[in-house]
């Protein structure tokens, strides 16, 4: 059998990539709609485009995939509007307030009279801050189809620095063009403000977990803030509307210069409260129709409020009041399934009502800075599990020598600062302070000491920082 001829490898080439295009495109279950325009979508006209897409230049490439990915959303949309996706919706139940601020930045920056402008989201973990910043810019896309969105998170970056950001950046924009990051970083400014430019008139460009540039200081390139919020006035940028993300609250009071904070506005997303928790619960069920009143009737309503008043006093993370009724409506769903199958062959039996999982803070490890990672590991080797905050301070930075890892962040401020946020998340918890007189409790200096006690086993939390984070294993088990 021949070597198959030029057009038949063509022809071959079309097929995987329209086969490929097409798996992915129906990984979730469709309706026959929706499989009817994804068809259209992947027609052979289309397919010859995505074959003529390679050869194209770097600029247009990226308006061809961002093309295919309006379809995508449209797609999702469609999605959203029947029963099968559940309180997709904007804005954010309970953060209407946040959502409107994040609304009027983003009309502010685009349109023919807008001026592009930087803005940081700020707050603890669970608090609807991506998820807004997200919503924010699809719903300004809807307004105005020009719109580009690009999004980073600064822990995926190879090199966890504003170098490695900008490379990043460039990389999404215009993934054929090389660019050296030994060079100048104004340089690597410019390239970047011109690829984005490249995309369209009006760019949302999303940085989410940005305090990881803050992690080590610039020597010769100035404060890596500062330079990301410089962006959206480089000359050759477009409409620029730089949305950063965080949960440090204090991040550009101790980052930023008082004369470069003025090229960025602060917006607060407070923790979330019972009432706000219990009308993201009630939302979530009411928007699952029949099948979320019979989720809510199974998990129980006692031990819905329960879990409710618990998260609010210890974190204030919806994700756990979200993961709560997820697991409340898939049991249901699964419960009907059965009873359906089984309905035929023998009479249907109420099912039992699910335990309601208790609230873990142990599950919250993994999504735990490093630096707070550090801390626990230092409190869980050591030899008491109640330590003075001058103990816990010192075995802290020690810790981080042995790692390796910079000093920047081993202050007693934001230590005493990542030991109040692990108290919130329910991991330790502090006394002494203002109320200790003793002089057992008093530093040299005579003023009170913290004290701080681990609220869950010592064995389970080495653990748990094992599986998060293999490189404390060593340590831990000294």
């Amino acid at each position: 059998m021949g070597l198959p001829s030029q057009a038949e490898r063509g022809t071959l080439k079309a097929t995987e990539m329209k086969g490929a295009a097409y798996a992915a495109a129906v990984v979730a279950p469709a309706r026959l709609d929706r499989k009817r325009r994804l068809d259209d979508a992947f027609s052979p006209e289309k397919t010859k485009q995505c074959r003529v897409e390679v050869a194209a230049p770097a600029f247009k490439r990226a308006r061809i995939e961002e093309d295919f990915k309006t379809e995508a959303e449209l797609l999702a949309d469609l999605d959203a509007g029947d029963g099968s996706q559940v309180f997709n919706t904007y804005p954010l139940v309970t953060r209407e307030r946040e959502c409107g601020e994040l609304d009027s930045f983003l009309q502010g920056c685009l349109g023919s009279q807008g001026k592009g402008s930087s803005l940081y989201l700020s707050g603890g973990p669970g608090t609807g801050k991506t998820c807004s910043a997200r919503g924010a810019a699809q719903t300004s896309r809807k307004q105005r189809p020009g719109t580009r969105i690009v999004e980073v998170n600064c822990m995926d970056l190879q090199q966890c620095s504003i170098v490695g950001l900008l490379s990043k950046v460039m990389e999404v924009c215009s993934p054929c063009t090389k660019i050296s990051s030994r060079g100048a970083v104004s340089s690597l400014v410019a390239s970047v403000a011109s690829a984005l430019c490249e995309l369209g008139e009006e760019v949302i460009l999303i940085v989410d977990e940005v305090d990881q540039l803050v992690r080590r200081r610039q020597k010769s390139s100035g404060c890596p803030l500062e330079l990301l919020f410089g962006l959206p006035q480089h000359p050759k940028a477009p409409r620029l509307a730089l949305v950063a993300v965080a949960n440090a609250v204090d991040l550009l009071a101790r980052s930023v210069t008082p004369a470069a904070s003025r090229l960025c506005t602060s917006l607060l997303f407070e923790p979330y409260s019972t009432e706000q928790l219990r009308a993201i619960t009630k939302g979530r069920f009411k928007s699952a129709g029949d099948l979320g009143a019979e989720a809510e009737k199974a998990l129980g309503r006692v031990n819905v409020e329960l879990r409710v008043r618990q998260v609010a006093k210890r974190s204030g993370d919806c994700r756990h009041i979200v993961n709560l009724c997820e697991e409340g409506l898939a049991l249901r769903l699964a419960a009907t399934d059965t009873a359906d199958q089984e309905k035929s062959s023998s009479p249907a039996t109420p099912s039992p009502r699910p335990a309601s999982k208790a609230y873990d803070p142990l599950d919250d490890v993994k999504e735990l800075p490093m630096e707070h990672q550090v801390l626990l590991c230092a409190l869980a080797s050591a030899a008491a599990e109640a330590a003075r905050f001058s103990e816990v301070f010192q075995s802290y930075k020690s810790l981080l020598l042995r790692l390796r890892q910079p000093l920047d962040g081993a202050s007693k401020p934001q230590v005493m600062s990542a030991l109040t946020s692990l108290e919130q998340r329910g991991l330790l918890s502090l006394r002494g302070g203002k109320a200790g007189g003793k002089a057992r409790g008093k530093s040299r200096t005579g003023s009170s000491e913290q004290i701080s006690e681990l609220a869950v086993s010592r064995k389970a939390l080495k653990y748990a920082l094992t599986r998060a984070n293999p490189t404390l294993a060593q340590w831990l088990n000294a």
